[in-house]
């Protein structure tokens, strides 16, 4: 079974400032209430969607993926984030991360490539993330950008983006 760490639901009930009878409603009809939510470590990916998608329906600003990426670095996934940030290199920190990703969304995969002077980042599906894709790509995206701009010690305005079509 696919799962994703709760602290990305975490992380909109704060930004959003959700109290616990709207975060019930959320989880309404998942495996989890809002004690769960704040005391687990993980939840099931299905759980995570229909929690996403309620969220959609909020008619909420449609910046918060982009204001919740930004704050997702290295600091908010504790020992994983110091571990990274330990590696001798941007590379092999890269490596690591995408190695330890899996803990933390199972249903996301990361292959890391390297050339003389270029470094891809390939994030695979393993899901059909459908009506959330955007809001969880942008959070991904945001997250990795803020992990290389410490990693460096300075603005990551180098990159490029595609889209594979499989």
């Amino acid at each position: 079974m696919q799962h994703v760490s709760t602290i990305y639901a975490r992380f909109i009930c704060r930004e959003l400032n959700l109290d616990t009878e709207v975060i019930d409603k959320l989880l309404c009809g998942s495996s989890l209430n809002t004690k769960d939510l704040f005391e687990l470590s993980i939840m099931p990916y299905l759980d995570f969607y229909n929690f996403l998608t309620r969220i959609k329906s909020f008619n909420i600003d449609p910046t918060l993926s982009l204001q919740i990426g930004k704050k997702l670095g290295p600091m908010s996934f504790g020992e994983l984030g110091n571990s990274i940030l330990s590696a001798p290199n941007l590379l092999e920190s890269l490596i690591l991360g995408a190695k330890f990703f899996k803990i933390d969304t199972s249903y996301f995969e990361i292959t890391i490539k390297s050339s003389t002077n270029s470094i891809f980042l390939i994030f695979t599906e393993l899901e059909d993330l459908n009506e959330t894709r955007q809001f969880q790509t942008e959070v991904l995206v945001l997250a990795a950008q803020n992990f290389i701009e410490t990693l460096v010690g300075k603005k990551f305005i180098d990159g490029k983006g595609f889209v594979a079509q499989t």
